[in-house]
């Protein structure tokens, strides 16, 4: 009987594409050292331009940019329906931690705090540095997501021990408080402090949406049970999701900017394996679209 490590690249692919949760990707990978490859085709954020799908002409719209983060690098990439393979975008950065449609046009956030526009033409893509955030470290994530008008950029506090040498199981790491600000033009247009940040107080009446999955604002007053005001999050932290004896995954919850409280949006048994915790892990792990990267 062959070994599974010795299976063709076609059949390995085929395997990838029947693969439906997070966990499973992750068995995958862990079985052969050499299988690891295949899991660069990981996406772990998604943004589309239009609906790909026109209603008019019950065809798919090719002007349609579907935009990724994806590989263990966290580059972007973008491709168009009927494509057959991802283009990679030149940038002087690597490691995004998030991107948004703002005003027609794609922007992404890498985990130093710099903002990006991302110049699609044809075939040819790159990015332009434009704005610069120091206000949290580097391994906290952070999110850009349009409301409003407004392109708002907000990053997590945090509270706890990212422990070096051993475990501490009543010190976990969670999510305290956020941070918003907006990116506004600046009086001195033209000068390299273009754009500048302004803080953000309150969502009104929307509530924001961040974690595994792209960043999104929606209105609370259409949506049947939704908080406005707040924030609701799941738990992204993967790279410390060791730090503590209970694993990760705890995370997570609905953030009031009115009052600075924390609650719970969901209380259950994970169906994870890998996440033990006592709420449903909620993150829509790296879609797959079938194409090459």
């Amino acid at each position: 009987m062959s070994k599974w490590a010795d299976l063709p690249h076609d059949i390995l692919i085929e395997i990838i594409r029947r693969l439906s949760i997070y966990d499973d990707f992750v068995i995958f990978a862990a079985v052969y050292k050499s299988w690891q490859n295949y899991t660069d085709i990981y996406v772990y954020k998604c943004v589309l331009s239009r609906n790909p799908w026109s209603f008019v002409t019950h065809e798919y719209d090719c002007d349609c940019i579907i935009m990724v983060i994806y590989s263990n690098y966290h580059t972007l990439a973008f491709t168009r329906p009927g494509n057959k393979a991802w283009i990679n975008i030149k940038s002087q950065s690597r490691c995004f931690d998030d991107l948004a449609l703002y005003k027609g046009k794609f922007y992404a956030i890498d985990c130093h705090g710099k903002v990006f526009v991302c110049h699609i033409n044809d075939d040819i893509a790159f990015t332009e540095p434009i704005a610069f955030y120091n206000g949290t470290e580097d391994f906290i994530p952070k999110y850009i997501v349009e409301s409003s008008g407004d392109l708002l950029l907000v990053s997590r506090r945090r509270g706890g021990s990212y422990l070096l040498e051993e475990l501490i199981e009543d010190n976990p790491i969670v999510t305290i408080g956020f941070t918003i600000v907006k990116l506004e033009c600046s009086t001195e247009v033209g000068s390299e402090d273009e754009y500048k940040w302004v803080n953000v107080d309150g969502l009104g009446d929307q509530a924001l949406f961040v974690g595994g999955n792209s960043s999104v604002c929606l209105s609370a007053s259409r949506l049947n049970g939704w908080k406005a005001n707040s924030i609701y999050f799941t738990d992204d932290n993967r790279e410390f999701h060791h730090s503590t004896l209970n694993g990760g995954g705890y995370d997570m919850g609905v953030f009031s900017l009115e009052d600075g409280s924390i609650k719970q949006h969901y209380q259950g048994k994970s169906l994870s394996f890998l996440l033990q915790s006592g709420t449903f892990n909620l993150h829509l792990h790296n879609a797959y679209f079938g194409l090459n990267i």
